[in-house]
């Protein structure tokens, strides 16, 4: 068995080892908490600190904390830890205690998007194996509201596109594995002038809004087509195309060319800019392209190209957010991210023996 160390003794760590201790030899936590070294918790020794790893044998450390992961890892690679034998834990910390009354037998999802895109998403592609592949016309954040984090999380990849540098850095850092474009995309090759900032971005002089009176900036931009014949492999199946361009939907439906790239699935928003307001001229360009309406949720229409129904894998019927509660224990990665300061308070106060078990058994 693969021998490991837990890094992390709090109240987060005992839940990892009941997790993994029936697949891995758990030699024992590590923690910066020097007042926890030689004693036990949840029956297995606390070792030391960042030092002790050069006088250990082991295959891997498991960082059993979300919130200071990051800080973790370069203290450990700081220390001369090779960053292949560095993991963060495979759990999702709080799931339970973050849902009321969870049904068991039901999934556990994590949703980043601001109206369960990812979800509804998911749901569709329920059936496909492979890892998910998209492209992603104004990707925002890699992170906050982003509707291809759930897919990336679980080894999917894709394009995403955002002509915003602060964004596209976020990006680059988040999403190694993507094709990360820092460019905007229209019906034809050029320059446009970029009005707004995050969320709200967009080529349409009213997209940011009221009382928005900036002159934007000029950023490069090429169409869907050129996107997908540079970038897009061979043989290659784009599972689902989403374009949130606040009211530039029509000119980038425009510059796709769908005979030759066939998204299965097109999501795309579908009223007017910060509101919701239907607004979705564009239709009759899907429609002449052979993709079938297959329901509205929010602000955004989904789409499935026709010639998807019935071809396995089967693309599952659309269900809007409301009804994806009777497949799945669905949590909001807003309630999530707070959950993980309890994480962290928790974590840093001297919890007795007692407190520690309830915390790991809550937070399972």
């Amino acid at each position: 068995m693969k021998k490991v160390l837990l890094w992390g003794a709090g109240s987060f760590g005992p839940a990892v080892y009941e997790e993994v201790k029936s697949e891995m030899n758990v030699l024992g936590f590590l923690d910066n908490d020097s007042s926890l070294w030689g004693t036990k918790v949840w029956g297995l020794p606390v070792l030391g600190g960042v030092d002790i790893c050069k006088k250990l044998e082991y295959d891997e450390i498991l960082i059993c904390s979300r919130a200071s992961r990051y800080a973790i890892r370069r203290q450990l690679l700081e220390a001369g830890i090779k960053l292949s034998k560095i993991k963060d834990a495979k759990i999702m910390p709080g799931s339970f205690l973050l849902i009321e009354n969870p049904e068991l037998g039901k999934e556990i999802l994590l949703s980043f998007a601001e109206e369960r895109e990812d979800i509804i998403l998911y749901h569709m592609l329920h059936n496909v194996k492979d890892p998910v592949y998209w492209i992603d016309v104004g990707a925002n954040h890699p992170v906050e509201g982003s509707v291809t984090k759930f897919f990336s999380d679980r080894g999917g990849w894709g394009i995403n596109i955002e002509p915003q540098d602060v964004l596209i850095g976020e990006l680059y850092a988040d999403r190694p594995r993507d094709i990360n474009l820092s460019v905007g995309i229209s019906n034809e090759p050029g320059e446009l002038r970029l009005y707004g900032s995050w969320g709200r971005a967009s080529f349409d002089p009213n997209g940011p809004g009221p009382g928005y009176a900036g002159d934007g900036i000029v950023v490069p931009v090429v169409t869907l087509a050129e996107v997908c014949k540079k970038y897009v492999p061979s043989h290659q199946d784009i599972h689902f195309l989403k374009i949130d361009v606040e009211g530039w939907e029509k000119q980038c439906l425009e510059g796709m060319n769908f005979k030759e790239f066939r998204p299965w699935i097109v999501c795309a928003e579908a009223t007017l800019p910060g509101t919701h307001i239907p607004n979705y001229d564009w239709e009759p360009i899907l429609g002449k392209q052979g993709y079938i309406l297959a329901g509205t949720s929010g602000v955004n229409r989904y789409y499935v190209a026709q010639e998807r129904k019935g071809k396995a894998p089967f693309i599952e019927e659309f269900c809007d957010a409301e009804e994806l509660d009777s497949h799945y224990n669905i949590i909001a990665y807003a309630k999530y991210r707070d959950m993980l300061t309890l994480e962290e308070t928790l974590s840093r106060r001297a919890l007795s023996r007692k407190d520690k078990i309830f915390w790991a058994l809550r937070l399972r």
